[in-house]
């Protein structure tokens, strides 16, 4: 098979582009023959699985100042796509390139997939606080998605926004989840970087949140059960006070800076690599409070550092988190119902370290090349079929 994917990030940081990082590298080691087709000016690496058009226009991304909305030549796109000449298109974005990609298939009759990555109704309802333009979205998506062949989402959760969207149970499936095992790691853990990078973080337990910060992610209902989980501590606890520790950029950073000013926590800003892997990894408790996402690869990422996990019982992260077990589902978006939610775990160390020891062991058996060839296979079977194979078969083949 011959597999086209087109994406319209690549060079940024976001779930996004790390999936399609991986099953690009994931394909190549293997010899496998998949392109990845992407338009950005960004600074990013040549590989060769990789063709990266010159924009014909780049702007950065209303709301979000540090992503980048870049469109190619439909005419040096095609014809780049032609030289390849895929047996199956797969669109992991609805930005330009993705559009570009979804045309392609459809005007020379290549089977057409795509990962339903993002929630980008909620995300653009909650981002620019408009419902309208959330209504609006959902009408765009429906558009582009109703003539794929297949939509993968990233939980069952999302299967039912998805369906809603005009794409029947046939063409959709779940994909399955997985966490890259060598990356996270307890062993990972350094008491060193971390007290270097937060010197206040003192000898409490440690509460990390990790991702974009920005509303979309809920990082205000965060902010606000903070401090009332500081308040009710320094009242009724001896034991050291915890320190929040958050790992992330985005257009909320500087006002939930200023929200907690004065509490125990620290704004570490964006960090990658193994110094990411370490912070994450020093940590003991994972707060991710997002309803947008559809599946939370930081909660899968904290899980396998052996952090425990406090999400929200919509969108997918309540997927990766076995309530009571591994963590805690939160049913409210409620402060007071985050606040409580966190201070009955960081109270209680016997319970802390249990949901620890458990969430490792839950995601060692979620490995990421699991999913990344669960990806393939999907793509593979719609490619030899000249009609879209039901994904559910697909599934269990």
């Amino acid at each position: 098979m011959k597999l086209a994917l087109f994406t319209d990030t690549l060079a940024d940081v976001n779930g996004v582009s790390r999936f399609v990082n991986a099953a690009g590298e994931y394909a190549f080691e293997r010899s496998r023959s998949m392109r990845v087709f992407t338009c950005t000016d960004l600074p990013m690496a040549a590989r060769p699985w990789v063709t990266n058009l010159k924009p014909v226009f780049a702007s950065r991304m209303p709301g979000y100042a540090n992503l980048r909305f870049a469109v190619p030549s439909p005419g040096e796109l095609a014809a780049a796509v032609c030289d390849f000449a895929p047996d199956v298109v797969h669109v992991s974005t609805p930005g330009p390139v993705g559009l570009l990609g979804r045309r392609w298939a459809m005007r020379n009759q290549v089977p057409l997939a795509g990962t339903y990555h993002t929630d980008f109704p909620a995300y653009i309802a909650r981002l620019f606080n408009d419902e309208g333009l959330g209504t609006l979205t959902t009408r765009i998506m429906s558009w582009f998605y109703r003539p794929f062949e297949c939509v993968l989402t990233r939980s069952t959760a999302y299967l039912g926004p998805v369906r809603a969207l005009g794409v029947s149970a046939d063409r959709s499936v779940a994909l399955r989840f997985g966490v890259d095992l060598a990356r996270f790691s307890p062993m990972h853990r350094d008491e060193a970087l971390l007290r270097r990078l937060s010197p206040g973080v003192g000898d409490g337990p440690r509460v990390l949140y990790c991702g974009r910060v920005s509303f979309e992610k809920n990082v205000r209902v965060l902010a606000s059960a903070w401090r009332m989980l500081e308040t009710r501590w320094r009242k009724h606890e001896t034991s050291p006070l915890p320190a929040l520790v958050v790992v992330g950029d985005g257009p909320a950073l500087g006002e939930i800076r200023e929200s907690l000013r004065g509490c125990n926590a620290s704004m570490l800003g964006f960090r990658s690599g193994h110094e990411l892997s370490s912070l994450i990894a020093s940590c003991d408790l994972l707060a991710f409070p997002s309803t947008t996402d559809t599946l939370g690869q930081s909660v899968l990422e904290a899980q396998a550092s052996g952090l425990a996990a406090v999400v929200s019982h919509v969108g997918g992260p309540a997927e990766v988190v076995v309530d009571s077990q591994t963590g805690v589902v939160v049913r409210s978006t409620a402060p007071e119902a985050w606040a409580h939610a966190m201070y009955r775990v960081l109270r209680d160390p016997t319970l802390l370290s249990s949901m620890k020891r458990r969430a490792c062991t839950h995601a060692e058996g979620l490995d990421i090349r699991d999913s990344l060839e669960h990806f393939w296979t999907l793509n593979a079977r719609l490619a030899r079929s000249t009609t879209a194979t039901s994904p559910a078969n697909v599934d269990q083949a």
